[in-house]
């Protein structure tokens, strides 16, 4: 792990701004002088894990994504297709001879400071055949048919 956000001082002083902990916290081996510093350091940690795109509002990274999907796509040798609403059972349509045509469903994901990637799931989703992922420059891919909590991705 990364300790970069975690400050090389005493153990009386906080892992976070350096300041003293108090007794009481210290009874409860706490590492932080205040619930906000941990709450600080953890929302630092997530943000080095997880840079913004440029800081574009939410929908506008989730189309950038898909645009990124796309091209992983295509270099892949498939013809991709965009759904042209952002309601759909899918968002993009690919095309090989080797595959046929496959729905993707692409996710914007995030990377947890255990490593484990998030991502918003749907109770259902009928209609798709790939799940995409896309987390900072890496890009998950997963069948449909596999649990993308069990399973193996392919990364780039």
């Amino acid at each position: 792990m990364d300790t970069t956000l975690f400050r090389d001082l005493d153990p009386y002083s906080c892992g976070f701004c350096g300041k003293p902990i108090s007794t009481e916290r210290r009874r409860r081996h706490a590492k932080f002088c205040t619930s906000e510093c941990r709450t600080a350091r953890d929302r630092a940690t997530w943000r080095k894990l997880n840079p913004r795109l440029h800081d574009l509002p939410r929908w506008q990274v989730g189309a950038a994504n898909e645009l990124r999907a796309a091209y992983f796509l295509m270099t892949r040798s498939f013809d991709v297709f965009r759904n042209m609403s952002h309601v759909g059972v899918v968002d993009l349509a690919a095309h090989s001879e080797k595959t046929g045509w496959l729905g993707v469903q692409v996710r914007t994901g995030s990377m947890m400071p255990s490593g484990k990637l998030t991502f918003p799931k749907q109770e259902s989703s009928p209609g798709f055949d790939v799940l995409i992922v896309v987390c900072g420059d890496e890009i998950s891919v997963f069948d449909s048919e596999e649990n993308p909590l069990k399973g193996h991705p392919w990364k780039t």
